[in-house]
């Protein structure tokens, strides 16, 4: 908005990027398809009734497209959690993660033994380790998570006390790390941003 509607987007001056973004026109919206999905819906998972009608915020640095599944030969099924968990060890922690998978990812998940989409948000938050060295260097934690620490709130008092060397799950809880399902069933592709949620409002009470 500030780019588009407050002038602030004069191309050579006080815009420079290098490529096009569909951020530069407006936010990232996400329609899930709760239909076709074998979990529960985002909406369920913080506490409104199945066919509410909700939207869900989050803020963050931005998403990934166009993800395929890690294979470990041509005979092997996708390993769409090994893949999940390969890119979100590029995030940083304080903003979490947002995993947008087509239907079919979700079967195939599910399938695999990830039943609920909770089950597979702890498997990721335990397979994404970062050592505590570059916990410590990682862009916010001087901002958000020191102070925290600081005041001996949990997980950060205890990261902070361990040895560089050690490794931590690099999002503080599993919750950090939300799945939601969309697409046409078309092709098992996926998206990961490093985004962290915020809340989900209701709509219907607005109409």
């Amino acid at each position: 908005m500030s780019r588009n509607l407050g002038n602030a987007g004069v191309v050579g001056e006080t815009y420079n990027g290098s490529q096009g973004n569909s951020l530069n026109y407006g936010n990232i919206i996400i329609a899930e398809n709760e239909k076709q999905s074998p979990w529960a819906p985002l909406s369920v998972q913080k506490g409104f009734k199945a066919g509410d009608s909700v939207i869900s915020i989050f803020s963050g640095l931005g998403i990934h497209a166009g993800q395929g599944a890690r294979r470990g030969g041509i005979a092997l099924k996708p390993a769409f959690d090994r893949q999940f968990a390969s890119i979100l060890e590029t995030f940083t922690g304080y903003f979490g993660a947002l995993i947008v998978c087509d239907p079919l990812v979700a079967l195939d998940l599910k399938a695999q033994g990830y039943d609920t989409k909770e089950k597979l948000s702890e498997w990721l938050h335990k397979n994404t380790p970062i050592t505590v060295s570059d916990y410590k260097n990682g862009s916010f934690v001087a901002a958000y998570d020191a102070p925290r620490a600081q005041k001996g709130i949990e997980p950060y008092a205890s990261r902070f006390k361990l040895p560089p060397a050690a490794k931590i799950p690099r999002f503080a809880h599993p919750q950090d790390i939300v799945i939601v399902v969309t697409g046409g069933e078309t092709k098992a592709v996926f998206q990961a941003g490093n985004l962290k949620y915020v809340t989900s409002v209701a709509v219907d009470p607005w109409r």
